[in-house]
C-alpha cells in the first residue's frame, strides 16, 4: 500500500487523480479500478501533506469529508478552493457521512459531487468521468473566448506553449528557463485569461514560494516573466488598482 504520498506511475496517463482517504482498503479500491481504466493514482493518506504536493497537476481530487490526518477533508477543500491557483480543480467527496446537512455542506465547500459509502465502484467510475466531462467543457468554453488552446495539462497560445505537469514553457519553438515562482505566476494567468489577480492574492496561491512573500518580490516576478516571455510580453499586463494578469485580446 502506498504511503502518505506516493505515485502509481502509468505510462503517460491522461487523467491524474489524488485520492485522499485514510481508510487504506478504500484507497486500494480506489487506485486499483481507476488505474484500470488508464488514470494514475497518488494516494495520500495525510490532507496537510497533500497541501504540498503540485496540485495543479491533479486532473481531480477524490476526499474523504472526516479526518485525514490533523485536518478533515471540508477544510482540505476548503483550502484548495480559496487558492485562486486551484480553486478550479474538480473535487468529489467519497464518505459514509450520509446526511442531508452533511452532502448540503460537501457541495457548499466545493464539491462537484457527493458518493456515499458504500458504493457501486461502475457507478464511481461514471460519475468520475461525467465531472471530468463537465470540467473540461467548462474550461474549453472559457479558454475558446480568450483564443487559448487548453488541455488537463497544456495551455498554448500560438507558439506560447506551457505544460503544467512537465513544469516547462516554449516559446516559438524554444524551451525557456522560468524558476519555480517564475512558472506558477505565468501558469496561474494562463489558466485564468482575461482575470486580474490582485497582489495578496498572488501572493496567497504563492504561499510555499518562500521568495514571493511580498509585494516588492511580486513585482519583480513579473518583470522577469515579461524579459523571458519576449514576444509575448505585452500579454502579461499591470493595471493600477486592479492587479496582474494574462490578457489575450488587447
Amino acid at each position: 500500500m502506498v504511503g502518505a504520498a506516493e505515485e502509481n506511475h502509468n505510462t503517460e496517463p491522461e487523467l491524474h487523480i489524488l485520492v485522499l482517504d485514510q481508510d487504506s482498503v478504500i484507497c486500494d479500491l480506489i487506485s486499483y479500478n481507476l488505474e484500470n481504466e488508464g488514470c494514475a493514482v497518488t494516494v495520500c493518506a495525510d490532507a496537510m501533506s497533500a497541501l504540498e504536493l503540485n496540485l495543479t497537476s491533479f486532473s481531480l481530487i477524490i476526499s474523504e469529508t472526516g479526518p485525514i490526518g490533523s485536518i478533515d477533508g471540508k477544510d482540505f477543500v476548503t483550502k484548495i478552493k480559496t487558492n485562486p491557483e486551484t480553486a478550479a480543480l474538480p473535487v468529489i467527496f467519497c464518505s459514509n457521512a450520509d446526511s442531508e446537512d452533511d452532502i448540503i455542506d460537501g457541495f457548499n465547500v466545493g464539491a462537484d459531487d457527493y458518493i456515499l459509502k458504500p458504493f457501486s465502484l461502475r457507478e464511481m467510475i461514471a460519475r468520475i468521468k461525467a465531472v471530468i466531462r463537465r470540467h473540461r467543457m467548462v474550461r474549453g468554453r472559457e479558454a475558446m473566448s480568450a483564443g487559448v488552446e487548453v488541455t488537463l495539462s497544456v495551455i498554448r497560445f500560438d507558439n506560447l506553449v506551457i505544460d503544467i505537469a512537465g513544469h516547462s514553457v516554449c516559446i516559438d519553438g524554444e524551451n525557456v528557463n522560468f524558476s519555480r515562482t517564475e512558472f506558477q505566476l505565468l501558469s496561474l494567468f494562463a489558466r485564468n485569461p482575461g482575470k486580474l489577480f490582485s497582489r495578496s492574492e498572488i501572493m496567497g496561491s504563492l504561499r510555499p514560494e518562500r521568495d514571493a512573500g511580498s509585494a516588492r518580490m511580486i513585482d519583480v516576478t513579473i518583470s522577469r516573466l515579461r524579459k523571458k516571455m519576449a514576444g509575448y510580453a505585452s500579454m502579461l499586463v499591470s493595471k493600477s488598482g486592479q492587479g496582474y494578469g494574462l490578457i489575450i485580446n488587447q
